[in-house]
């Protein structure tokens, strides 16, 4: 049953305003030194056979010890030079815990294992690129298998993989592109992701706004992404449609939020 449902209770309105290279290596020695083998360094992430640093195999803490945080976000820091990324080859797996594994779906998070994505030095989430097309935002979780990341059914279809579908995946530094890499404006799709959970009350399109930004700020979009929203216990499903990039470098103020704008109002 298809349910036609707006969720506004008007058309929709235009987006609102918003806010070196190291020493030389040393010359080879002289001596006659008697020639072995190589060492492989297994440096860079992923390799599920190398010994896991540090104590992920505690007992699972509880739902809300369990949950990564992040560090509250203002001005934009400058990003920090990257190691070159290095691929690993994943698998689909579950959150088991089933209160983590919403926080998780409903963020638009992907949880990775810290032996494949060790955390960021700020604690913020990591951004991954997956099959060198789709950049997904993820956050370690201590008790995830190695080898393994959690997409939810929205990022598997806009992804393009199968729960069994091997997928390549490594870091992705967004300003490798060059300043022009924070998000200016937004437009979207919304709709009921339920036909389940409906309601008739329309929703005030400034405050779906805010509360998507403060739900996915710091986060990476692109043209026909998907992403789910929890609202009043409602979920709500995301398409993005469009995006428009800015240089904050150029603008008065780099605590402007960007601007969201609901094109459609569909329901499923």
């Amino acid at each position: 049953m298809n349910i036609r449902q707006n969720l506004f209770g008007q058309g929709p309105k235009a987006g609102r305003e918003a806010a070196g290279y190291g020493r030389p290596p040393a010359p080879p020695p002289r001596d006659d030194t008697p020639m072995g083998g190589y060492e492989n360094p297994r440096g860079g992430y992923g390799d599920p056979r190398g010994d896991p640093r540090g104590s992920y195999g505690a007992s699972m803490p509880s739902p809300r010890q369990a949950m990564p945080q992040r560090p509250a976000v203002g001005r934009p820091q400058q990003a920090q030079p990257m190691s070159p990324a290095k691929r690993i080859q994943l698998r689909i797996a579950k959150v088991e815990d089933k209160t983590l594994a919403n926080q998780y779906i409903f963020g638009n998070l992907c949880a990775v294992s810290p032996q494949d994505f060790p955390p960021s030095r700020d604690g913020s989430d990591l951004y991954i690129l997956l099959n060198g097309r789709y950049v997904v935002t993820a956050r370690p979780m201590g008790s995830f298998p190695p080898g393994c990341i959690s997409l939810s059914d929205p990022q598997r279809t806009w992804c393009d993989v199968g729960m069994m579908d091997p997928i390549t995946a490594e870091l992705y530094d967004p300003f490798v592109q060059g300043p022009q890499t924070y998000l200016g404006a937004l437009d979207v799709d919304v709709g009921f992701a339920s036909v389940k959970k409906i309601t008739d009350v329309p929703y005030d399109q400034d405050v779906l706004a805010d509360v998507f930004i403060k739900n996915f700020e710091n986060q990476i979009f692109s043209p026909g992404q998907k992403l789910l929203m929890d609202y009043k216990n409602i979920p709500l499903m995301f398409t993005v449609k469009t995006v428009q990039l800015v240089d904050l470098s150029m603008e008065k103020s780099s605590a402007n939020a960007p601007t969201v704008s609901m094109l459609n109002h569909l329901s499923s």
